[in-house]
């Protein structure tokens, strides 16, 4: 490495004369490369400029394949398509009654289990994909139908004893 000297440094005020003397002369520009590694030393090994990664093998892949449908509720869509707009009302009570049949008054919600999910399930053939709960509705006679003959079993274990 070459060191240059520094330029004198000039005096605050101008000499009595009323002039100011002029500048020095530019210093003359080093020798050689300055980033040059010292005599005696190895060069460090270049690395390539950053930038895209080259090019592998031949052509890219191909594009990602469309979206996969989507399961929504008991039926499958694909993304952006309509789905049913809404849920039929009976076919939620025929599951509740259903379900609550099993605590108590299991005869009764029973039968109403059974005839609310076929009105439902009538309803829902007819409405041409506007409603929804095709499957609440089968759950709500299924579980009607068990809960009148778990209501019978009940009964005739009581008789028995």
């Amino acid at each position: 490495m070459t060191i240059t000297p520094e330029p004198p440094e000039l005096p605050e005020e101008p000499p009595a004369g009323g002039t100011t003397p002029p500048p020095p002369p530019p210093v003359p520009p080093a020798q050689g490369d300055p980033y040059a590694p010292a005599p005696g030393t190895d060069p460090e090994p270049v690395s390539p400029a950053p930038g895209p990664p080259a090019a592998q093998y031949g052509a890219p892949p191909p594009p990602p394949p469309p979206p996969a449908p989507v399961a929504t509720g008991y039926g499958m869509s694909t993304p952006g398509a309509a789905a049913a707009s809404r849920t039929s009302q009976k076919a939620t009570a025929s599951l509740v009654c259903g379900i609550v049949g099993f605590v108590c008054f299991g005869f009764i919600l029973g039968v109403v289990a059974i005839i609310l999910g076929v009105y439902a399930r009538r309803d829902i053939e007819g409405s041409a994909g506007r409603l929804g709960g095709g499957g609440l509705a089968t759950a709500g006679i299924v579980l009607g139908v068990i809960d009148i003959v778990a209501w019978l079993g009940w009964i005739l274990f009581l008789r028995g004893h």
